[in-house]
């Protein structure tokens, strides 16, 4: 599910994308946006790392939340 929230007195536009899966393991955590880090036989491990740069290239900010029903990628885009 994507979520797009923004108050009228927010200066950020908060992009979230969730998921209902298991979420992720507490000791993948800390680990989640370092280069090459994957937890898939055919993964590359750069996703994460490149979207989290690219966000703060231009400003933005990228971050997770987790729980037992899922986990939540928020992206907070500064307005101008």
């Amino acid at each position: 599910m994507l979520a797009i929230k923004s108050g009228r007195q927010s200066q950020f536009l908060n992009m979230q994308v969730i998921d209902d899966g298991a979420g992720i393991a507490p000791n993948i955590e800390s680990h989640l946006f370092e280069p090459f880090m994957t937890t898939e036989k055919t993964g590359t491990g750069l996703g994460l790392y490149i979207a989290r740069e690219l966000a703060e290239a231009n400003g933005a900010k990228l971050d997770f939340s987790t729980a037992n029903t899922g986990t939540v990628f928020t992206l907070n885009i500064k307005k101008v």
